[in-house]
């Protein structure tokens, strides 16, 4: 095939549809990128909700139980390391993915940083305060990771799966903190003010995110999702005690590693339905790869069909590689067939058709995500404008929501609007 006698407008059109199809198989790589680091994120999801047990306890079988985690976690993070050496920086140095890139070498800064702070976890030489918050900005930037691939995803089946994947993972890690949060209220026998508010924006918090993740899961991991919701009597029931103590309304401190048991149970039950959308994203992002092959060949079909002017007339390819019945000639170019040029048309229309119901499409996807993004943003300004921590800001935007009767993400939106936060 000699593609320069082509049609310029064919051209295009095979361009466009080969780009469509690296840019698919580079987003094959990346969802492997995304399994991998949903593995090391519940890997150190266990080892930090152990670390607290560890810092709080003083029994000598915790510490072997704390190195069998890292121990998990460092085969999750080798894993990781070696997808991303199969990642070429060059060939995704693309203003699109800039921040994916970004969050990537954030991601190995912090991964670099772990045995220094599994020392001192080991020697007890830190708080459980700063133990937690450094495990969770590795974890947040893990998560940042799964947020970017969706947020760059130019798939909508893809960025839909994505979705339901990010919030779920997110929604665990709220999961997570709660767990910790309880560990270090039930081993002191009661908690503080501050952690009972925590409790309260964390579940509140695990509610929005598990609601958007059902929104965009398929029915399976629905019904999956169902099934362990109607487990949770035990851990109700603990989340009571928890708000009922007070320094005058103590509990045993044992408590705290039935929680960390409980709560371990619930985390490892989403992680198999987090498990099992993972797994249906390679079989996705293969379909969508071999309709956008099928759908090349088809152009390249016609390709060869205006290499032969001889056959010109004799067999005509719509979009999906169907014979057509020759056409009354609709702007014909001077070197093609009335109906060779019709056949183009219908390719090129049918293309723009496509990509405009795939736009729509995506951005229905990506809606969620938006929402989070301006609830970031918004919380972002409180913290500028009000010198509030990350989790004050937030539990000022929820209150404010509240008591104006909106969602968060509506309020959120209205305070980026007035650009100062000060109406919160």
């Amino acid at each position: 095939m000699n593609e320069p006698t082509l049609p310029d407008a064919l051209r295009y059109l095979i361009a466009a549809r080969r780009a469509e199809t690296t840019g698919l198989e580079a987003l094959a790589h990346v969802c492997t990128l995304v399994t991998q680091a949903g593995e090391l994120v519940h890997a150190l999801q266990k080892e930090r909700g152990y670390s607290n047990v560890y810092l709080a306890a003083e029994h000598a079988s915790a510490r072997e139980t704390l190195l069998a985690y890292a121990a998990d976690a460092d085969v999750q993070a080798r894993a990781l390391r070696q997808g991303l050496e199969r990642l070429d920086p060059a060939a995704q140095a693309t203003a699109d993915k800039a921040r994916l890139l970004t969050r990537v070498a954030y991601v190995l800064y912090r991964l670099d940083e772990l045995p220094a702070l599994r020392r001192r976890v080991l020697a007890r030489d830190l708080d459980i305060e700063t133990s937690l918050a450094h495990y969770t900005r590795l974890i947040n930037g893990l998560l940042g990771l799964v947020f970017d691939a969706a947020d760059t995803a130019l798939d909508p089946e893809v960025t839909r799966a994505l979705v339901a994947l990010f919030n779920l993972m997110q929604g665990k890690e709220l999961a997570g903190q709660e767990r910790a949060c309880g560990v270090r209220g039930f081993a002191a026998g009661h908690f503080t003010a501050p952690q009972h508010a925590q409790l309260a924006q964390l579940i509140d918090g695990q509610d929005r995110c598990f609601e958007a993740f059902l929104a965009h899961a398929q029915p399976p991991q629905q019904a999956a999702w169902a099934a362990l919701a109607a487990c949770e009597a035990e851990l109700r029931q603990l989340r009571g005690m928890a708000a009922r103590t007070s320094p005058d309304a103590r509990v045993d401190a044992a408590l705290a590693q039935i929680w960390f048991d409980v709560q371990t149970a619930r985390i490892d039950g989403m992680r198999a339905v987090e498990a099992e959308l993972s797994a249906a994203l390679p079989a996705l992002c293969q379909a969508r790869i071999a309709r956008a092959h099928d759908d090349l060949d088809n152009h390249r079909r016609l390709a060869r069909r205006l290499a032969e002017p001889a056959a010109a007339s004799a067999v005509l390819f719509t979009v999906q590689g169907n014979a057509l019945d020759a056409g009354a000639p609709d702007l014909a170019g001077p070197m093609l067939s009335p109906q060779l040029s019709r056949s183009l048309l219908d390719l090129v229309q049918a293309q723009a058709q496509r990509l405009q119901a795939l736009s729509d499409a995506l951005a229905g996807a990506r809606s969620s995500l938006d929402a989070r993004k301006h609830i970031e943003q918004a919380k972002q300004l409180l913290m500028a404008h009000h010198t509030l921590s990350e989790a004050a800001a937030h539990d000022k935007l929820r209150k404010a929501a509240m008591s104006r009767g909106l969602k968060l993400e509506e309020f959120a939106r209205q305070v980026l609007a007035a650009g100062a936060g000060g109406q919160a």
